[in-house]
């Protein structure tokens, strides 16, 4: 038997279907897929250096080629964090020796369960997100604001700044 609903009842079920788009859209990435990950200021890709395996190995800004080792996957962990993954290596991007400050290198080590492992991936509109440190909160950042093939990526206070936002594709 089918009941009849009301106005109240329609717009409850449209609330509760906006709340469950809106939550599935927030999600946003395919935790199966390796995307590309672009620096606004200067079209350049995340980048493992000389396309090592090593841990240690520093993260930078390069020409994009889409190797694999530009090539990474967004793995949720917990509470909206994730851990981002190195295709070529299976290893976790990771805030050197666990470091707050500013200027800390961003490397790829080992995958564990520590914080200076885990980022939040805000999105900022217009496609662009900055990608955040749990443990810190500081935002990963293109040195110096270089647009030069090689310069690395660290940890800096979060400030908005285009050499802070990324395009994930």
């Amino acid at each position: 038997m089918i009941k009849k609903v009301g106005r109240a009842g329609i717009f409850f079920l449209g609330f509760i279907l906006a709340a469950f788009f809106i939550c599935v859209v927030a999600q946003g990435f395919n935790s199966d897929r390796y995307y590309l990950i672009i620096a606004r200021h200067s079209g350049k890709c995340l980048d493992v250096r000389d396309r090592s395996d090593n841990d240690g190995a520093t993260i930078q800004q390069w020409e994009c080629h889409g190797g694999e080792n530009q090539r990474f996957r967004l793995a949720p962990v917990s509470n909206g964090q994730y851990q981002i993954r190195v295709k070529q290596s299976d290893k976790c991007f990771d805030v050197s020796g666990g470091s707050q400050e500013n200027g800390a290198t961003i490397i790829q080590y080992s995958c564990h369960d520590g914080a200076n492992q885990r980022f939040w991936v805000n999105d900022i509109g217009n496609g662009y997100y900055t990608i955040e440190a749990v443990h810190s909160g500081k935002c990963l950042d293109v040195r110096n604001g270089s647009t030069d093939n090689g310069e690395i990526i660290h940890q800096w206070e979060c400030v908005g700044v285009n050499n802070q936002q990324w395009e994930i594709r």
